[in-house]
Formats: C-alpha cells, sequence, structure tokens
C-alpha cells in the first residue's frame, strides 16, 4: 500500500513541478518583453520631445528674425547694422539646423508633407528677409513697412505651420 500511496504523491507532485517552472519562465519572459516594449516606447517619445523642440525653436527663430529685421531697417550706422546682420544670419543657421534635423525625426508621410511645406515656407520667408535688408541699404523706411508687411504675413505663416504640426505629432 505504501507504493501506491507514493507513486499517487509523485503524479501529483511532478505536475505541479513543470507548472511551477513554465510559469517562472513565462515570467521572465513576460519581464523581458515588457522591458523591450518600454524602451522602443521612451525612444519613440523622445523622438517626439525632440521634434516638438526643434519645431519650437524653428518658429521662435522666425519671430525673432523678425525682430532682427526691423531693428535692421531702423538702424543707421554700419558697426550696428553689421551686428544685427551676424545675429540674422546667425539665425537662419540655427533654423536651417533645425529643420534638417526634424527631417530626420519624423515618423509618418502626413508629418514629412507638412514639414516639406514648412519648409518652402521658410525658404520665401528667408529669401523675404534678404530682400528687405537690401531694400533697407538704400531706403529705410520702405524697407520698414515692407518687414511689417511682408515678414508678417509669411512669418504667421511659418509660425501657424509649425504649431499644426506640432499638433500632429500628438
Amino acid at each position: 500500500m505504501s507504493m501506491k500511496f507514493r507513486s499517487v504523491r509523485i503524479y501529483l507532485v511532478i505536475p505541479v513541478l513543470i507548472l511551477g517552472i513554465c510559469s517562472m519562465v513565462s515570467l521572465a519572459m513576460t519581464g523581458v518583453s515588457l522591458r523591450s516594449v518600454s524602451n522602443v516606447s521612451k525612444n519613440i517619445a523622445q523622438k517626439q520631445i525632440n521634434s516638438v523642440s526643434c519645431l519650437d525653436a524653428v518658429k521662435s527663430n522666425v519671430i525673432e528674425m523678425q525682430k532682427e529685421v526691423m531693428s535692421y531697417c531702423l538702424i543707421t550706422q554700419d558697426s550696428q547694422r553689421e551686428s544685427v546682420g551676424k545675429n540674422i544670419t546667425r539665425l537662419k543657421n540655427d533654423t536651417e539646423s533645425y529643420l534638417k534635423k526634424l527631417n530626420t525625426m519624423l515618423q509618418s508621410d502626413e508629418l514629412e508633407k507638412q514639414l516639406d511645406t514648412l519648409e518652402a515656407n521658410y525658404r520665401t520667408y528667408e529669401k523675404k528677409v534678404d530682400e528687405i535688408r537690401e531694400i533697407a541699404s538704400t531706403d529705410a523706411m520702405t524697407a520698414l513697412e515692407d518687414a511689417n508687411r511682408t515678414l508678417g504675413k509669411y512669418g504667421t505663416v511659418v509660425e501657424s505651420m509649425a504649431d499644426k504640426m506640432i499638433a500632429s505629432n500628438d
């Protein structure tokens, strides 16, 4: 009788041990999967934060560039104009680098199309800045009026496109 009692105990213990080992392996695999998903989500979130930061910087640079161009039109001394001109060039270069960063970060076709539109609008804005700087060297008042009207218009287009992309990026 003791032989049957032991064999029944073994028949009960072995499946329980096997189930225990299977559940431990399953738990370990779940932990690995969760870490993997967590890392992927962190990377996606970081890209989103970086792209929103770049878009905000583009928007801020456009606003700052508009202020600098207005100052450029009002300044009569060459040394001060040169300093403001350097600031405008720095802002252009910064904006260009942010747009290049955005090209590598965006993850959807819709956002890439919006970035193409943003870049086209910014190129138009940049051309207008250069035109106004040329006009300012001969006729400051005309340049100031043109800066107020034209840069306000194109600046608003660039800013609203950046805002639209930030909203689409969520």
